[in-house]
């Protein structure tokens, strides 16, 4: 039945949807200055770790080719990202402010390659260990809760929302809604379930600054 692959497909595809109107911003303005890029790599550590998650307690396939396509979104979202970014004046001072900010993109590649590598090694060694499954299990989801954190505190920061897109958080609203409704109804683990909740939190929070900064 043809009819019941949509909502399986809308659970892969549309988590990727609402970053469409961001790219388009950031091509219109050639700035990306109103996105934050740490909203890459929370989703990308997530993915990587949710994928990992799945080897060790298997659940819906929908989520697992969810976290592939969405893990090769981001690096694409990244590289536009990078492409855009203002120039840095000077050095970062710190190692820490460096992190995630450096002049060469296959730096990011080469730290996400890293880091897939090592939780993929990491997890095929201990998959047989149920707390070790459940822990990164735990991990991945909690991190892709405070998706929404990073563009919070930057639009704190600057006091505006300006060059950031609201069709992206619309997106963002509407696919968490989407999800959290589609976790209940299939049972998934409780993880997932605390994610769309938390994920939801988030995306209200940004909607009320976009009201606050709108001037």
């Amino acid at each position: 039945d043809y009819l019941a692959l949509i909502p399986s497909t809308l659970m892969v595809l549309a988590p990727v949807l609402p970053y469409v109107p961001q790219v388009i911003t950031m091509q219109k303005e050639h700035s990306s200055a109103g996105f934050s890029p740490y909203v890459c790599l929370v989703l990308l550590i997530a993915n990587i770790l949710r994928i990992c998650f799945w080897y060790g307690k298997r659940f819906g396939l929908e989520l697992l080719f969810q976290s592939f396509i969405m893990t090769a979104a981001q690096i694409l979202m990244l590289f536009i990202w990078f492409s855009f970014r203002t120039p840095r004046i000077g050095r970062p001072r710190t190692a820490a402010a460096k992190f995630w900010n450096w002049d060469h993109f296959v730096t990011f590649v080469m730290y996400i390659a890293a880091f897939a590598g090592v939780m993929g090694s990491i997890t095929l060694l201990l998959s047989g260990y149920n707390a070790y499954v459940e822990t990164i299990g735990f991990i991945s989801l909690l991190i892709e809760s405070f998706l929404g954190a990073p563009q919070a505190i930057s639009n704190f920061q600057r006091r505006s929302t300006a060059g950031m897109s609201l069709g992206m958080i619309g997106g963002w609203f509407l696919g968490d809604g989407f999800k959290t409704i589609w976790f209940i109804y299939k049972g998934e683990p409780f993880q997932f379930l605390m994610c769309g909740i938390i994920q939801l939190s988030f995306d209200v929070l940004i909607l009320i600054q976009v009201l606050l900064y709108r001037h």
